[in-house]
């Protein structure tokens, strides 16, 4: 037994494009744990075997067998990112649905996403990366969405706002480059130049953590997801709330990431379109999974 689990544990990690120290780091044991289980001196739990196959595409049976199919689910070319960000946080508007709160929020948001992808120094930044535009440009959103023509799109752009935020102060904090949020900054902002202020970073993670956000973002998302069009992004945004830690739960910050990473690889394979494309671009996705 196992000499097969050994040979499925290490298709498993192939099929991720994982080295023995990165699989580890995500499983929780040492390298050379890893090791003794590919090997087969060392018997895997039903726990851990459960672990490797219950969101996966293979089945337990198959790890006991040894017959872990060969799936590519390496990490895709990161190249892509900073001409990205806008597919993995989506902003949307309408021809038939513009005012005045709702297209001022929607042109800052998007000059926003410009700095982000091709910083150029505080001299050119500053206009946009202040804690207080961000804060008007959310606020605007709220405005807009008492307009019933432009509510749906005022709502995702308010979620994809918080969420890039969330993701920028996120990178800031933790800087592990097996975040998603990490690799999004990092490959924009290769210099690692912080294009915004500390007095905006502070500001924003006190208010990123308070569990009043967490409310909000989730009757948000709720709220897309009763509406066809938007329903694909509330899955989508619903797992990012757990890559990001806003979610009102007793899990340790990393239980979370690899929770998130389960939610969108399982998205992905049922053809959301935005956790698709995620995917493709991010190797934080498929990296957070196992």
């Amino acid at each position: 037994m196992s000499k097969e689990t050994g040979l499925s544990m290490m298709q498993i990690r192939k099929n991720f494009g994982l080295e023995r120290d990165e699989f580890g780091r995500f499983l929780g044991y040492a390298e050379r744990t890893i090791r003794s289980y590919e090997e087969g001196s060392r018997e895997i739990s039903l726990d851990l075997a459960y672990k490797l196959t219950k969101d996966y595409p293979w089945s337990l049976e198959e790890f006991a067998e040894g017959n872990i199919p060969e799936i590519d689910l390496s990490r895709p070319d990161i190249s892509e990112i900073p001409k990205s960000i806008d597919t993995v946080f989506p902003i949307f508007e309408d021809d038939s649905a513009h005012n005045t709160d709702f297209d001022a929020a929607y042109h800052w948001h998007t000059q926003f996403y410009k700095v982000i992808q091709e910083p150029k120094g505080s001299d050119k930044t500053d206009s946009f990366v202040y804690y207080e535009d961000m804060i008007e440009c959310k606020n605007n959103y709220m405005r807009a969405m008492h307009d019933p023509s432009v509510r749906l799109y005022a709502v995702a752009n308010f979620v994809s706002l918080v969420l890039i935020y969330a993701s920028i102060i996120d990178s800031y904090s933790h800087q592990d480059d097996s975040l998603m949020t990490y690799t999004i900054n990092r490959k924009a902002n290769p210099n690692n130049e912080h294009f915004l202020s500390k007095e905006s970073i502070n500001n924003a993670s006190k208010e990123l953590h308070q569990k009043k956000i967490y409310g909000i973002l989730h009757n948000y998302i709720d709220e897309l997801s009763k509406h066809e069009q938007f329903s694909d992004l509330s899955s989508y945004y619903s797992a990012l709330l757990y890559q990001m830690n806003l979610v009102d739960n007793n899990n340790s910050w990393i239980e979370n990431v690899r929770e998130s990473g389960i939610m969108l690889f399982q998205l992905s394979l049922s053809g959301n379109p935005y956790a698709k494309c995620t995917a493709n671009i991010l190797y934080g996705v498929y990296h957070n999974t196992p």
